[in-house]
Formats: C-alpha cells, structure tokens, sequence
C-alpha cells in the first residue's frame, strides 16, 4: 500500500494545469492505469481525481471524483491512497472525496510526478505567469 500527502496552494492563473499523479513505471498507459490528484487548471474553481483503471484500453476508461476545492483557495491538504489491484481514494484536507474505488485499480509499480504544464488543447501565450507553493509532500510506503 502507498499513500501520498501533499501540503499546497497556488495562484489562480491561466492556460496552466496541474497533474499530480502515479505513473506506470511499465510506461505501459493506458494498460497499467494512473492516479491523479490534485488535478485541474489553475484558475478552476474545482479539483478533480482521476483513477485510470488496470487493463484500459482508452484513456477515457477511468472513475473520477470532483470536490469544490480550488487550488487557489489556500492551502490544502491532497492525499492519495492506494493500495495496488485492491483500492484506491482520494482526500482533501483529511476527507475523503467520491467513494473508495475497489474495481480493476492499477496494480503494477508506479512512481510519483509533480507535473505541472499547460492547459490540454490550447496553445500557451507568452508572459502568463502563476506560482505554485509546496510546504511538504510525504510519501509512506506500508501505509
């Protein structure tokens, strides 16, 4: 089992997007799953999670879960949970967000990303800047 906490905030800025994720470390995607969160644009007034489901064949074969949290609204707390080919679920400041997903969740090695870029689909405009702030971020292996 893994868990994954995440203290931060950012400002609210366009054209960027953050996907903090568990990557297959098979490069195999999207047959070997993946788990994102937090993930959402910058300037979005929510935060969505994703889990990428073990055997997909699209990128599309995937549960979400969403939570009013913005990015910008201050510091959060994100943690993920996942205990490979058996759970997988997601918190917000100690909560849980969605429900405990138990169906077809990746059960291969991954390793963790902070990925921050631009916005899926648009082409960026030079000179728009943002910040993003991390107090901690604390992996648990066993957890």
């Amino acid at each position: 089992s893994f868990r994954i906490d995440m203290m931060m905030r950012s400002e609210s800025f366009g054209q960027y997007h953050i996907s903090n994720l568990l990557w297959p470390q098979s490069e195999q995607w999207p047959r070997d799953g993946e788990i994102d969160w937090p993930e959402a644009n910058f300037n979005s007034a929510t935060t969505s999670g994703f889990m990428h489901r073990q055997g997909a064949t699209s990128g599309g074969d995937q549960d979400q879960v969403n939570t009013q949290t913005a990015l910008a609204s201050g510091w959060h707390k994100w943690t993920i949970e996942w205990k490979a080919g058996q759970s997988c679920k997601f918190l917000c400041d100690d909560v849980q967000v969605g429900p405990t997903f138990t169906s077809r969740v990746p059960n291969t090695a991954m390793r963790f990303v902070l990925q921050h870029g631009g916005q899926f689909g648009i082409t960026q405009v030079p000179g728009v800047q943002g910040r993003v702030f991390y107090d901690w971020v604390v992996l648990y292996e066993g957890a």
